[in-house]
């Protein structure tokens, strides 16, 4: 039996009988569990057949007592949450409703499952799964965003028809997913601990006058995640941000860089690196004449004479041997225009480019397309947590053969 302690908290979905299935393949795997069911999760998953089918520790989440023939546990023994919190190796939360995340990322211990997580100092692993609406709403996103800054490791849901019948991202992950994350969680690999990455994000602003500035759409929510993956595998990462509207965190370094030149400088000061990811929206136009002064309101037009900016990730991709071994570029397109992905990879001479559509941007998901020089990885429409995995498991891939 493998010497590893798994706590499987079920909330209240309609996906919850699938816990049935992934307890007996987390058995079968030779892990050691417990299991605790919401009082909503007791109305989507029968008991006694959980019971019946499993030698694991079963409580119900409303009543500090353990429900198994076999437990020890009684009504009266108080500190169960502490104990079952330091008894395991992994939390796992799966499936997990809206309502309980939103009680998680807000700190409430009301009940066993949160009493015990909140005294826990062990890993957590969280599956959303849910109508594709409330996934996306604001407050479910912000919810996710704050517990993501707790180092808890979101698993998304995936696209497709929910139990209502709407189609989007929302749909339970799988117990396949969710069992190979947690065999990879156990191997303790640190694929990246001795690597060294250099991410921008955010957008840049080039000046107009003294009070004015042309700049792009983006919040910095991507590179930040793909920051957050890297750490994650052990990487050493520092990012340089310019005009954000998310919350930077504390896990890495960080510089701040408003223009393309100033990026561009930052970034040769910070090399060498292995990694190089350019996610910045970066101005590919700047004021030729920027004016020192405000421009007076007039009642006839002005022109504003505009010439190209200076290209920051080509300047990195054609680098001699200070070049990374890995650089990433992205292609935002009004369509998936592969040829225009696939000319920036060579012109700019990147091992991968990631395709992205306007259609989607400002929202949680997109339609990728990872491009290298020898291969295309249609992600389809995934979110943008996905993307951070899969593109950082193509970088591993990528520096063994470097």
């Amino acid at each position: 039996m493998i010497n590893k302690k798994i706590l499987l908290i079920v909330t209240g979905s309609v996906a919850a009988y699938k816990a049935i299935d992934l307890v007996r393949e987390l058995e079968a795997a030779g892990y050691q569990l417990s299991v605790i069911l919401t009082k909503t999760a007791q109305s989507f998953l029968a008991i006694k057949t959980l019971e019946s089918l499993s030698r694991c520790l079963i409580y119900m989440d409303d009543i500090d007592y353990s429900l198994h023939p076999s437990g020890k546990e009684s009504r009266e023994e108080t500190m169960l949450h502490i104990k079952l919190a330091q008894q395991h190796d992994l939390i796992v939360i799966a499936p997990a409703s809206a309502n309980f995340i939103a009680k998680l990322s807000s700190g409430f211990a009301d009940t066993l499952s949160l009493s015990t997580i909140l005294a826990s100092k062990s890993p957590v692993v969280l599956a959303p799964t849910m109508n594709p609406t409330m996934f996306e709403h604001s407050a479910t996103q912000d919810n996710i965003s704050v517990l993501r800054k707790r180092a808890i490791h979101v698993i998304d849901p995936i696209f497709g028809q929910v139990a209502c019948g709407d189609i989007g991202i929302g749909k339970y992950v799988g117990n396949q997913t969710l069992l190979n994350y947690i065999k990879e969680h156990f191997k303790v690999t640190n694929s990246l601990a001795s690597r060294k990455a250099v991410i921008t994000l955010g957008s840049t602003k080039e000046s107009i006058d003294s009070v004015r500035f042309i700049s792009n759409y983006s919040s910095g929510e991507q590179g930040l995640l793909i920051a957050e993956e890297l750490v994650k595998r052990g990487c050493d990462v520092t990012i340089i941000a310019g005009a954000v509207s998310v919350q930077l965190p504390n896990i890495c370094k960080i510089h701040r860089a408003y223009t393309a030149l100033a990026m561009q400088q930052l970034s040769l000061e910070l090399l060498p690196a292995d990694i190089y990811i350019g996610c910045a929206a970066i101005c590919d136009f700047k004021p030729k004449y920027p004016c020192k002064q405000k421009i007076k309101r007039k009642d006839h037009n002005i022109s504003v004479e505009f010439e190209p900016n200076i290209d920051v990730i080509r300047h990195i991709g054609h680098l001699g041997n200070n070049r990374p071994n890995v650089v990433v570029g992205f292609a935002l397109e009004d369509f998936k225009n592969v040829e225009s992905a696939e000319a920036k990879l060579h012109g700019k001479n990147l091992n991968m480019t990631v395709l992205n559509l306007i259609e989607y941007a400002e929202q949680q998901h997109n339609d990728f397309t990872i491009i290298s020089r020898d291969s295309q990885q249609d992600l389809g429409i995934v979110t943008k947590a996905k993307l951070a995995e899969t593109l950082v498991d193509r970088i591993i891939l990528e520096l063994l053969h470097a």
